[in-house]
């Protein structure tokens, strides 16, 4: 992290982290909405981290470099953060992948979130107006639907409404033999289901917490992961069985031996 006056001059390396610690914030060149933020009395810059395990909170004292540490989680997403006061700033999170966006408080220094909107849209990224009274934020809402057409794209008909989808943000679609398989959203949960295009009533297939999912073609067997690690179970979710341990995303079914 290199600071400068305002002209550009006096530049220097204020802290460094070397990998597999990150700022996030910096990677993301040009994007306002993961700019570090600057505290009111310009001691201190918040920004966004991770390590090998979690998302972190960063504070760096501009006068010495050092950094404050918080874990957050392990999984889902972070934008901002923007200072609301000298004890608080906000943020924009996601607690797992696939779900919506939401607007978070974040205390200072301790670190501790506390959810600020329960909302069927999402939200990126934060600025605060000096008195910290007043916030701007980008909303996005998602309309998504399921589509089976033929190989040109053409003659496609509407298998799965963007109402039974729900409010998801990552909707992931699988072929699972004659099945399609999809993610939807119902109550801030995400459920694995399954239909057959033109056929009988949709299937649930999985209930349980889960981030990404892959499917064999044939439908036999599908993969999952959750926050514990990766699963394979029956296409129909039946029999699920954990296959590795620890912190994971976007499995892939492999053909043949189904693992």
């Amino acid at each position: 992290m290199i600071v400068a006056d305002a002209d550009g001059s006096h530049e220097r390396v204020l802290a460094v982290r070397r990998s597999p610690d990150r700022y996030l914030n910096l990677s993301h060149v040009g994007a306002p909405n993961v700019r570090p933020a600057w505290s009111p009395d310009g001691r201190v810059i918040a920004l966004i981290g991770s390590d090998d395990a979690s998302l972190q909170a960063l504070f760096v004292d501009v006068a010495t470099g050092s950094e404050r540490v918080v874990a957050l989680s392990a999984l889902g997403s972070i934008t901002g953060p923007a200072w609301v006061d000298a004890g608080a700033l906000v943020v924009t999170r996601t607690v797992e992948h696939g779900l919506l966006q939401q607007l978070w408080h974040l205390s200072y220094p301790g670190g501790q979130l506390t959810r600020l909107t329960n909302d069927l849209s999402s939200f990126l990224g934060t600025s605060v107006t000096t008195d910290g009274r007043s916030l701007v934020t980008e909303r996005s809402d998602t309309r998504a639907s399921v589509w089976v057409g033929d190989g040109t794209a053409e003659g496609g008909s509407e298998v799965v409404s963007s109402k039974a989808l729900g409010a998801v943000s990552d909707a992931q679609i699988a072929w699972a033999g004659d099945r399609l398989m999809y993610s939807r959203m119902s109550n801030g949960q995400l459920f694995l289901s399954s239909v057959i295009p033109g056929g009988d009533a949709t299937v649930e297939v999985l209930s349980r917490d889960f981030g990404h999912f892959s499917a064999i073609s044939d439908g036999g067997t599908i993969v999952f992961t959750a926050t514990d690690g990766i699963w394979k179970a029956e296409a129909d979710g039946r029999h699920p069985v954990k296959i590795a341990s620890g912190n994971a995303g976007y499995p892939r079914a492999r053909e043949g031996d189904r693992t």
